[in-house]
């Protein structure tokens, strides 16, 4: 078997084998690669306009629209962290409100029903 049509690893890119029927896996950019070719920003900023038309599944490669969702703009940490603790600002407010009150001497308990 002829490998000539096998294509040659780009810069930074780690040797992956070939797979069988004339298919390779593909090689995504590492952060050095950034910083070197200026064409992975460019592919880059065209994958997150695919997503955000919301034609990342239309994108033929597999491991490109894992790419392409990996970098959208809702997983960024921010918004992680934003949504990890959904009715926390509410609870926080509550508790505030209750202490509040419970300063003020406001209170709904009656001391006389203790036991």
């Amino acid at each position: 078997m002829s490998t000539d049509w096998v294509p040659k690893p780009t810069v930074g890119a780690v040797p992956q084998r070939v797979e069988r029927y004339g298919f390779s896996p593909v090689s995504l950019p590492t952060k050095p690669d950034y910083a070197k070719d200026p064409r992975v920003i460019e592919l880059g900023e065209r994958l997150m306009k695919e997503v955000l038309k919301g034609n990342g599944r239309d994108l033929p490669d597999p491991w490109a629209r894992r790419y392409a969702w990996r970098n959208h703009p809702f997983y960024s940490p921010v918004n992680v962290l934003r949504n990890a603790f959904p009715g926390l600002g509410i609870a926080v407010v509550a508790f505030g409100i209750y202490l509040g009150l419970e300063a003020a001497g406001i209170t709904s308990s009656d001391k006389a029903q203790h036991h």
